[in-house]
């Protein structure tokens, strides 16, 4: 049978192929005879491969960046947008927040008539909120928008957010308050925690900030589901955060990491001294939204080996082993990322991430045997296999740990 699983937490719908994450997926497109080069072919070759993809920039042009970072900035974004294809594959479109506002918003368009042009100098705090909904709004709602592309936010910003309800000219109000746990204003107010007479940025205004994130990315407010990439381009890691916030979340880029940016993989600590860098990695990210074919002769064994001095919840480790039984120390575009065990030490459940559109699986595990197939329609490539459920002699239902999964291509 096929099985639709998805990493916790995940929750990104966006009607396509999945949303690749891992850096086996750059390596994996030789696999299927797309070559490996650069700048905006690379974009073209994966977005053909995935299909229409509409693209809103939301640029933080707020006072905590200098002039020299806005006109590095604005040389950065419009570099990318350069590099993004123009066979109608892309739209893209842009907007500004700062000084507790949302402003000069490019509607989607053909990458090749857009160009950024942003102000002199940044002023004012960071409404990130307002602007990652309206962001979310726009690439759902303006006139060039496909119902059928997967949807992307690429938020670029150097500071934490200040909560800040936001209205913009055209009738966009932003953050849409949908859910209870969010600020009960809406409209041109401010979320009780805010501190936006000050330059600090509270934990409370964080917590609402990620909220509002979540619910752009798992599609519970607004159209759908939307993917969000952050693009960190500062040098004070913790700049206007309180002692608390700091307490909480560390420091920005983990923060936008964890918090707003749809998978670590789709979050950038750029430096904006170096545009050609931080168009690559842009133009990455748009290379990881394409899951790839499983190649045919795609055959690995992960075989449970006991070691009782291991210390841990496990008394052993999965061994890896190729079609000819030789032992190799990882599988391209497959990743084994945690293992749960009982109060003996043995395998329940061992969950994995791919890069692959599709994977078959055989499990064993006492004296049975299943088998599986995986595909992802949707934002992640994580998924779980878990020891088979049965009934031992005496009639009582046990859960066999894990002897060994072996993978194939379906």
């Amino acid at each position: 049978m096929t099985n639709d699983k998805n990493a916790e937490g995940s929750g990104q719908s966006i009607n396509r192929r999945t949303v690749l994450k891992g850096a086996a997926a750059g390596s994996a497109f030789g696999l299927i005879g797309i070559p490996t080069i650069s700048g905006s072919a690379l974009a073209t070759q994966a977005i053909e491969t995935c299909g229409d993809l509409d693209i809103m920039c939301a640029i933080d042009t707020s006072g905590s960046l200098s002039s020299s970072e806005i006109s590095d900035l604005e040389e950065g974004v419009n570099s990318f947008i350069d590099e993004l294809p123009t066979d109608d594959s892309v739209t893209v479109g842009t907007l500004e927040f700062g000084n507790g506002d949302v402003r000069n918003k490019n509607d989607l368009q053909d990458p090749s008539g857009l160009s950024v042009s942003l102000p002199s100098s940044g002023s004012g705090n960071t409404p990130m909120p307002g602007a990652t909904d309206i962001a979310d709004q726009a690439v759902y709602n303006d006139s060039e928008a496909r119902s059928d592309a997967i949807k992307l936010v690429v938020l670029f910003t150097d500071g934490g957010p200040n909560y800040t309800n936001t209205s913009y000219t055209e009738d966009y109000t932003a953050p849409r308050d949908d859910s209870e746990d969010w600020s009960a204003v809406s409209g041109d107010s401010t979320y009780d925690n805010a501190d936006t007479a000050s330059a600090t940025v509270s934990e409370g205004e964080m917590d609402e900030t990620a909220l509002v994130a979540g619910s752009v990315k798992d599609g519970s407010v607004g159209d759908g589901a939307t993917l969000i990439a952050t693009v960190y381009v500062g040098d004070d890691d913790t700049e206007a955060m309180t002692s608390d916030a700091i307490s909480t979340y560390t420091d920005l880029p983990t923060y936008l990491e964890s918090e707003i940016a749809s998978s670590s993989d789709l979050a950038i600590d750029a430096d904006l001294e170096d545009i050609e860098g931080l168009v690559d990695d842009l133009v990455g990210i748009l290379e990881d939204l394409c899951c790839t074919e499983c190649p045919e002769d795609f055959n690995f064994k992960y075989e449970w080996v006991e070691d009782e001095e291991a210390e841990g919840e496990c008394k052993g480790e999965f061994v890896i082993f190729d079609d000819d039984d030789n032992e190799v120390e990882s599988v391209e575009g497959l990743e084994l990322v945690s293992v749960s065990c009982d109060e003996d030490g043995e395998p329940q459940e061992a969950c994995f991430e791919t890069t692959y559109c599709e994977l078959a699986y055989e499990v064993k595990a006492g004296q049975e045997t299943d088998d599986d197939t995986v595909s992802f329609d949707e934002t992640g490539g994580e998924f779980c296999v878990t020891g088979i459920e049965d009934t031992n002699p005496q009639g009582e239902s046990v859960t066999y740990a894990i002897s060994n999964i072996v993978f194939t291509c379906p």
